[in-house]
């Protein structure tokens, strides 16, 4: 057993060491700068682009990356499990200790998306970094239960091991439970049950340590104390956002046009939301649906402004459950309903650092790049972007989404005037249209789908931006931002594979669209990586269409329509037609 003489001694070496490797890392932070930048390269063409499985028939949504940080995570464990280990006992009781320590990692936060602002890392890498940790406790404890069970007789009628089994029956729970089959089917059941068996695992932990063991019971007051202090603070942030503390709770306002459901969330406060973030939303319409008193969803945030605002849009899609229910409650003529909100969630990406940007989209994830659409010609307009060239390529199985998001499209085509620049170019590719249709010089209706390929090399090889003359002809660094289907992504990491060494960055944002009919017309395969001569030679064509559309740029840009009217009365316009005749 550790005195408190020895344990004061860790803890001050250990802050000290601390401080010195602190100091040490600011140092030589520009060293260190470099060396990044040298590996960068090479691991996302080998790691972070390559999945761990790839053939024709079958791509594995893990990327070898992903597989290396799994590993090393699962080894940590494993080597300090058994180091210095010299029995089973030992290795047990090491293994309850490491247990307790994964656990402060679990219970950080009440919710994961607040880890994504705080962390300033993605959504979707947050919930595999807690799906980790958790199959790895659940590992451990496992571990802890065959030992202990070896070494001694566990008479179960003490109320001690009674709660042991009870918190390693609810911590199996909890992770049986993630279950895609579970979790996607039934989400906010499975939410409440899985952060309800969280609950009883740490009382029964709690109760089962003996009070002599003084390290197991420094882990879990310091588990206490974390998710005390974090749901205070947490709560206190939400009410006032909300006007809790002598202001009129936000109200949402329910709107549908052609199946797409927009609410309108009028706020108490005013919030400054970054291009990219979203919300949790509740809404109370117990009315319509009881069990949204007990329900919250994450939204995108599909308005954006360089400032603190009162009202936020949002884009959703109708599937089941309560999006479908937020689809039959549009159509009927009610007051806004009560709501409350937490975040903003989520971090931003800095495109505007970036000279080239190739925004791909399908469906419903054109409402993860509005956000940055608006930035980016915000940006420009007031020269505060670098950004020389912005192209928009939306991928659709109708027109109807389109027509129901013009407004949106209309606005950033009217403020792209500046000097005549004209960085931004939409490209909507439908499966289902009679034919394609040019809407405006930067906006055109295609039949069919993208050829994913060909638009990458193009804004690749620089020759679509428009310059002055005294600038040079050489393209600075280029991003990619996707929010698209299962396949798009996948195509669209191979294809940026061949070109990390051009200073070309894929991204692919939080907000991804479900499985739909968009993956089915895809039949994913693996590009073989060909001559850098060749592929242009074979995108020949491309290449000069975007030159005709590039020379027309000198003309005023016109919309994509004649917008009037707001969200509730859409006016007719050439979108709205052509999607009424598609579906004549």
């Amino acid at each position: 057993m550790i005195s408190f003489e020895e344990l004061s001694v860790i803890g001050y070496s250990s802050a000290l060491l601390c401080i010195v490797s602190g100091l040490l890392l600011y140092q030589f932070r520009s060293v260190l700068f470099r060396v990044g930048r040298s590996i960068k390269q090479p691991y996302l063409k080998h790691l972070s682009y390559r999945p761990l499985i790839q053939n024709q028939h079958f791509v594995s949504q893990w990327s070898r990356a992903d597989i290396v940080a799994e590993a090393a995570y699962l080894g940590l464990n494993i080597g300090w499990l058994y180091f210095k280990s010299e029995t089973l006992d030992t290795a047990g009781r090491r293994a309850a200790n490491l247990c307790l320590g994964n656990f402060l990692v679990l219970f950080l936060t009440p919710h994961l998306n607040t880890l994504t602002s705080v962390l300033g890392l993605q959504r979707r890498t947050i919930c595999r970094l807690h799906g980790s940790v958790g199959v790895v406790t659940a590992l451990l404890l496992t571990f802890h239960i065959i030992a202990a069970a070896l070494h001694a007789p566990f008479p179960v009628k003490i109320a001690e091991n009674k709660w042991a089994v009870v918190a390693a029956a609810s911590l199996g729970g909890s992770v049986l439970i993630c279950a895609p089959a579970i979790k996607l089917r039934w989400y906010e059941v499975f939410l409440r049950l899985h952060q309800s068996l969280a609950i009883l695992s740490v009382y029964g932990i709690w109760v089962h340590v003996p009070p002599r063991r003084l390290l197991p019971l420094i882990h879990l007051y310091m588990l206490a104390g974390i998710v005390v202090l974090s749901m205070i603070a947490l709560g206190l942030l939400v009410l006032y956002r909300n006007g809790t503390f002598g202001y009129s709770h936000p109200r949402a306002d329910i709107l549908s046009s052609r199946g797409a459901v927009f609410i309108r969330v009028n706020l108490s406060r005013p919030v400054h939301v970054k291009a990219g973030q979203y919300i949790n939303l509740w809404i109370c319409m117990p009315s319509q649906r009881f069990r949204s008193l007990f329900e919250s969803h994450p939204f995108v945030v599909v308005s954006w402004s360089d400032r603190a605002v009162y009202e936020l849009d949002l884009l959703i899609e109708p599937r089941s459950g309560f999006t479908r229910d937020l689809l039959r409650v549009s159509k009927t003529k009610v007051e806004p309903y009560r709501a409350l909100f937490s975040g903003p969630h989520g971090n931003s990406i800095p495109l505007g650092n970036y000279e080239v940007v190739l925004m791909i989209a399908s469906g419903y994830g054109i409402a993860a790049q509005l956000p940055y659409l608006k930035q980016l010609i915000h940006g420009y307009n007031s020269r505060k972007a670098r950004s020389r060239r912005v192209h928009l390529v939306w991928e659709l199985k109708t027109l109807d989404l389109a027509a129901a998001t013009e407004w949106v499209l209309d606005n950033a085509l009217d403020e792209d005037t500046l000097d005549n620049g004209y960085i931004l170019q939409i490209s909507i590719y439908v499966d289902h249209v009679k034919k394609g249709k040019k809407m405006s010089p930067r906006a055109m209706v295609i039949k069919g789908l993208p050829p994913w390929l060909s638009i990458f090399e193009a804004e690749a090889d620089g020759k679509l931006i428009r310059r002055v003359q005294e600038e040079s002809s050489a393209r600075g660094n280029m991003i990619v931002t996707v929010s698209a289907c299962t396949a798009v992504r996948q195509e669209l990491r191979a294809i940026a594979r061949n070109y990390v060494h051009e200073n070309v960055t894929l991204i692919e944002l939080d907000y991804q669209p479900p499985r739909s009919e968009l993956d089915r017309e895809h039949v994913y395969k693996p590009p073989d990586p060909p001559g850098r001569q060749d592929s242009i030679r074979g995108t020949a064509s491309h290449q000069d269409a975007a030159q005709r559309h590039s020379k027309e740029r000198r003309l005023s840009g016109s919309t994509l329509v004649e917008r009037s009217g707001s969200l509730r009365r859409l006016p007719g316009s050439t979108l709205v037609e052509e999607s009424s005749s598609e579906a004549k």
